[in-house]
């Protein structure tokens, strides 16, 4: 026709029925379900990987020099993410389960039950994981060239100790493991008391004090009396004074 290509005519139910697989009927609009199996496996072994991955610290592993984190403070980091870790592999087993179950009859409930399990899993290892990264960053600070000045206000600190408590009158031992200093950018010292939750450690309890220290107050020695400020802020909850303080002087006030 007038040299044209002439293209046959075909509807648009024809062309669909091409696409559609060999063994699919074209007629009752049913779709083949793909097969989740092995996305569903992955999810439950995603979790017990990082679980694997959140690694206790070995005592070495920062050194052996006076200046590297003692095997106390490393024990306490140990614990403190051993705990949680245990959780995460109760955690894992769970989401195991449901994938099993998700594989045996992958209908809503089940595989809505698994996202949940496994988005609860994936929040619990980011908050191991801010605990880990941030010991992981302290301790390490031990092997720089700042270690000995760290370690020298470790000395000062634990010398705030011993001299309290060697003059309690009564025999008491010092709190371990001792305050831990660090070097972080800032304005001012800084201090994070043992036993309470911190933001750091994903909102879990400090297991020692730890003392934090400007760069420019390290490189300027005259000014580290401030270490024996955060220090007694420290020796004042250990020794519980906090309230005890507070209230022997609302005693006197209501008193008078």
């Amino acid at each position: 026709m007038n040299g044209l290509l002439k293209i046959p005519t075909r509807s648009f139910e024809a062309w669909q029925e091409d696409l559609l697989p060999v063994n699919q009927p074209a007629t009752d609009g049913f779709i083949e379900p793909p097969n989740l199996d092995p996305w569903l496996r992955v999810q439950a072994l995603n979790v017990i990987r990082h679980a694997a991955a959140l690694r206790p610290f070995c005592h070495k592993e920062f050194g052996t020099d006076p200046a590297s984190p003692s095997d106390a403070h490393i024990d306490a980091a140990n614990e403190l993410i051993g705990n949680l870790r245990s959780q995460l592999r109760e955690m894992s087993q769970r989401v195991g389960k449901s994938a099993s179950d998700a594989i045996a009859q992958p209908d809503v409930e089940r595989l809505q039950e698994l996202l949940i399990r496994k988005e609860r899993s994936h929040d619990w290892v980011q908050a191991i994981e801010q605990i880990w990264d941030f010991y992981f960053e302290l301790f390490g600070q031990r092997q720089s060239r700042f270690g000995d000045w760290l370690l020298a206000c470790d000395r000062i600190a634990l010398d705030c100790y011993q001299y309290v408590y060697m003059g309690l009158g009564i025999p008491k031992s010092i709190p371990a493991p001792a305050p831990f200093s660090y070097m972080k950018t800032g304005f001012g010292p800084a201090t994070f008391r043992r036993g309470i939750s911190l933001t750091k450690l994903s909102k879990q309890i400090n297991p020692f004090p730890l003392i934090q220290l400007p760069y420019h107050r390290l490189v300027n020695p005259w000014t580290l009396g401030a270490i024996l400020h955060e220090v007694s802020h420290n020796l004042q909850t250990d020794l519980n004074l906090r309230q005890t303080i507070p209230n022997a002087i609302a005693y006197r006030l209501l008193k008078a």
